[in-house]
């Protein structure tokens, strides 16, 4: 009897442990797709700033690389 019980215990303690990397896990995949997010806007944001470079340049007639 003892022994199932300390074979329950150790399944238990396991089983929790795996919940728990599996949550430690889906965080991560949360904070990779919030970075990838942020990687895009600062992109596009890069873009945005260089079109108005572009403009304001042609505007008084100098040239951008």
């Amino acid at each position: 009897m003892p022994e199932k019980q300390r074979q329950r215990d150790e399944m238990a303690v396991s089983a929790n442990r795996m919940e728990s990397e599996g949550e430690s896990m889906g965080n991560l995949g949360l904070l990779y797709v919030g970075k990838v997010s942020d990687l895009v806007d600062l992109y596009e944001a890069t873009q945005f700033a260089a079109e108005q470079i572009a403009i304001h340049a042609a505007r008084y007639g100098l040239q951008t690389v």
